[in-house]
């Protein structure tokens, strides 16, 4: 039997090969879009903004965060840890910012706030692991939902058909009863993971988990769906937001940055003006991204600067 290490592979090496071939066809399609542009319509587009979708838009932002902010609540809740809610609260609101923008990088900034607070680092991990099972949990049963029902059709040039994306939505629902059935299990709640002990929550605790990110990720497409006025329907652009979602699970790039357009404009543009959606996810990211970014780096400077303060 032939083995992926007889070839030389490994599953890392096989991520980075992955990641840089969806990167160059990333970046073939994102100079083909931007040559085709409308630029000057896309200035105009953004300049007219009205503002009443902007201000829908920060608050459905608002409420998106703290949704998400939520999930460390979750995990200090899974972990036994007992903070104050508002302590939590604010550093789930923090971090996601961080987070949106640097990626895995911003993990940083969590230990830094949870340790600040006399939390190790091994719980602070668990914590961690915590959130980001509970944001994929709902995209595994959203996006499965959302692929297998082909509410979004993947254009010819795509390196992933039609079928192969519903067939990727069965797997994902599969993933997600999967999950759900483990957590239901009484027989075996601990698993070790390189030589890590991860405890499986409780069925209950799983919805708990599925339902907040399910809030969240509708949230952020109701977001997208206020900026673009109705010009797309919910539906095309959830699965939109999904395709967009899976790609950078694969491709680690700060805060989508090019991969988010290209999936949008690709899966979008023969729908809405190009010059519109891309008009509308530049005001995405800065009331999603940049605002919240401004207002949690002085938050987490007040922190460090109470925190030395104290100690002094």
């Amino acid at each position: 039997m032939i083995t992926l290490s007889q070839w030389g592979l490994s599953w890392p090496r096989i991520q980075r090969l992955l990641t840089a071939a969806l990167l160059v066809f990333g970046l073939v399609q994102l100079v083909g879009l931007l040559r085709e542009l409308d630029w000057r319509g896309m200035a105009e587009a953004i300049v007219s903004y009205p503002a009443a979708p902007l201000w829908l838009a920060a608050a459905l932002t608002i409420a998106s965060y703290a949704v998400y902010a939520s999930y460390d609540l979750l995990g200090c809740r899974h972990v036994g840890l007992s903070l104050g809610r508002g302590r939590v609260f604010v550093i789930g609101l923090i971090c996601h910012a961080y987070g949106l923008s640097l990626g895995p990088a911003a993990a940083a900034f969590r230990f830094r706030l949870y340790m600040r607070l006399g939390v190790g680092a091994k719980q602070t991990a668990a914590v961690w692991l915590v959130t980001i099972a509970t944001n994929w949990l709902g995209f595994l049963v959203l996006a499965g939902v959302a692929f297998a029902a082909r509410v979004v059709t993947p254009p010819p040039d795509w390196p992933v058909a039609a079928g192969a994306l519903q067939a990727v939505g069965v797997a994902l629902l599969v993933l997600a009863g999967l999950c759900f059935a483990l957590c239901a299990s009484t027989r075996r709640r601990t698993w070790q993971v390189r030589g890590r002990t991860l405890r499986l929550p409780s069925l209950r605790f799983a919805v708990l988990q599925c339902v907040l990110s399910l809030a969240n990720w509708l949230l952020i497409t109701a977001i997208l769906f206020a900026l673009l006025q109705g010009a797309v329907d919910f539906g095309p652009l959830l699965g939109a937001l999904m395709a967009s979602a899976l790609a950078l699970a694969v491709v680690d790039v700060p805060g989508g940055l090019g991969v988010t357009e290209v999936v949008f404009l690709s899966l979008l543009g023969g729908e809405v003006a190009s010059a519109q959606l891309l008009a509308a996810l530049v005001a995405y990211r800065g009331i999603c991204f940049v605002v919240p970014l401004l207002v949690a780096m002085p938050a987490y400077l007040a922190i460090e600067w109470r925190g030395r303060s104290v100690a002094s």
